[in-house]
């Protein structure tokens, strides 16, 4: 996290970004907050997918897009990582979490033959027609958890 920081100061500096620390199962944000959700290595650290996916959807407007990046369970397994604060996911596992927390049409994509990471994407559900065609700002959220 303070790695992060130290990179992204300048953008911290002048109010376009902002770090807090939490937990993914209980964010401390408010409610239809971000259009966009980034998680890069963290579902292994999740305590709980389902509750974890809930509160994604939960900071997430309505239409906003989930983005999970990881590898499978088959490539973190071997990892030797303690069993008490990493577990290894599988893909249908991540997609179930997401279509339970209301985001709709959750796929898994593999950005590149050549490696073994998978994006799992998802769009939280309209819950009332789209605005009136006003701008909306657009904010971005990356959840960087386990790295403190």
């Amino acid at each position: 996290m303070n790695a992060a920081c130290r990179r992204f100061a300048d953008a911290v500096r002048a109010g376009r970004a902002e770090f807090r620390v939490g937990l993914v199962e209980d964010l401390p944000l408010p409610d239809s907050t971000f259009d966009k959700a980034l998680s890069v290595h963290t579902v292994y650290f999740w305590q709980s997918l389902r509750a974890g996916s809930a509160e994604l959807a939960r900071v997430l407007k309505p239409g906003g897009r989930v983005v999970l990046g990881f590898l499978p369970k088959a490539h973190m397994g071997r990892m030797n990582m303690p069993a008490d604060i990493f577990t290894p996911r599988e893909p249908d596992e991540v997609i179930a979490a997401l279509r339970d927390a209301g985001f709709s049409d959750p796929e898994v994509r593999r950005p590149s033959t050549e490696t073994a990471w998978l994006v799992v994407t998802g769009t939280r559900r309209q819950v009332s027609a789209p605005g009136s065609g006003k701008a909306r700002r657009r904010s971005q959220l990356a959840l960087l958890q386990g790295f403190a």
